[in-house]
């Protein structure tokens, strides 16, 4: 892509979400919901199918109307249980997951559409729409049609057409869900890059815990239609609130343990599989409780077996290998059955072959088993945003 043109700027506001909640008949599908996004923040929305995500934008956007609570741009109130602003006057740009372009209009008529039907004039038209298509890397393909393009081409017409208007917010509703993992990654990093570049505030929302680690400022999770916690990338990968948090952003494998310590950095030493690890309590614990111990893959540094028994060291058998680029990620299995994945080392670590799993503390979560959640949430985000 191209250098932005100051041309092109787009002007950056404030969201603020305070306290809202919608309903559908008799099912809340978002309850309670605040946050704010800041000039010229990328905000990622994160959960899963049916977490309030979707909702949610579309109540940013004004395609839904809020029950309870306001929403804010620039200060100005643009949503409240009486007032809903439409959403061609709150000054939106939006990149749908289908692309949603005229397949009868060029790439440039496409992009144009809402420049023309706002009046301007027809040579600045044409600058701000070669501009933006020159930055996305389509200037050569104005005259062709969507039909002629691919899935990623068409999603930077998408981008252009949004950034067009020069909105006041861009809206991005899981653009990247219908792209192939390769053209997934390098559009990613050009949403990214020309968000930034232009300045615009941006909320996102996806379901792909590692895509909201790459690109957001700060990252919303959201649950049952309740933000359950809101910080920035770092934040939530290493100071997760819950086991949902902590599951749903990227495991390696979950222990059932007893608390022998409190310490007094605030973490606690848990036995488990007759070995003590450290682990961090974000709920603090009481000693003898029964805890959930929750692993990240970053945690886990593999070894050489050693009969001698080390306080932060668990034993176990690697039962599969797998080569994925920059190194190996292993499948370990310990005693009793219980199997870590994405144990991740430079160097290959032969099948059925012993060895010992040093654990770090920073990377490990103590949690009360009364906050054990059911196994199909259990399951989400197994793969780790490293």
């Amino acid at each position: 892509m191209k250098p932005a043109k100051a041309s092109n700027e787009v002007h950056a506001t404030r969201l603020e979400i305070d306290g809202v909640t919608k309903r559908y008949g008799a099912t809340t599908v978002l309850e309670d919901v605040s946050l704010t996004a800041e000039a010229g923040e990328f905000h990622v929305l994160l959960g899963p199918s049916g977490s309030g995500k979707s909702t949610l934008l579309r109540v940013i956007a004004g395609i839904e109307r809020v029950d309870e609570g306001q929403v804010l741009l620039g200060g100005e109130l643009v949503a409240d249980r009486r007032v809903c602003v439409p959403p061609e006057q709150r000054g939106l740009g939006m990149v749908f997951q289908d692309y949603a372009l005229w397949p009868h209009l060029t790439v440039a008529d496409n992009v144009a559409y809402a420049l023309r039907r706002q009046g301007v004039g027809r040579r600045e038209v044409a600058d701000r729409v070669g501009g933006l298509l020159d930055r996305v890397g389509l200037g050569d393909y104005a005259q062709r049609f969507p039909g002629e393009l691919s899935g990623g081409e068409q999603q930077r017409v998408a981008l252009a057409r949004a950034l067009v208007g020069r909105p006041r917010l861009l809206l991005f509703d899981e653009p990247l869900s219908n792209l192939d993992a390769d053209l997934k990654e390098r559009l990613r990093v050009e949403i990214a890059t020309l968000t930034r570049e232009t300045g615009a505030t941006a909320v996102y929302i996806t379901h792909d815990q590692s895509e909201a680690f790459a690109l957001a400022d700060r990252i919303g999770v959201l649950r049952d239609g309740r933000l359950v916690q809101h910080g920035t990338p770092e934040t939530i990968y290493n100071e997760p609130n819950s086991p949902f948090v902590a599951r749903f952003t990227g495991l390696s494998g979950e222990l059932s343990a007893q608390v022998e310590k409190v310490r007094d950095d605030g973490g606690v030493q848990v036995r488990t599989l007759d070995r003590s690890l450290v682990a961090q309590a974000p709920t603090g614990l009481a000693e003898g409780t029964e805890v959930d111990v929750l692993i990240r893959p970053a945690a886990l540094k593999l070894g050489d077996a050693d009969p001698a028994e080390d306080s932060h060291t668990l034993s176990g058998v690697v039962r599969d290998t797998a080569y994925r680029g920059r190194g190996y990620d292993h499948v370990v299995e310990l005693p009793g059955g219980t199997l870590l994945c994405g144990v991740f080392d430079q160097r290959p670590w032969q099948r059925d072959r012993s060895v010992a799993l040093e654990v770090t503390s920073s990377g490990c979560f103590a949690y009360p088993c009364a906050d054990r959640e059911p196994a199909a949430t259990a399951g989400a985000g197994r793969n780790d945003a490293r």
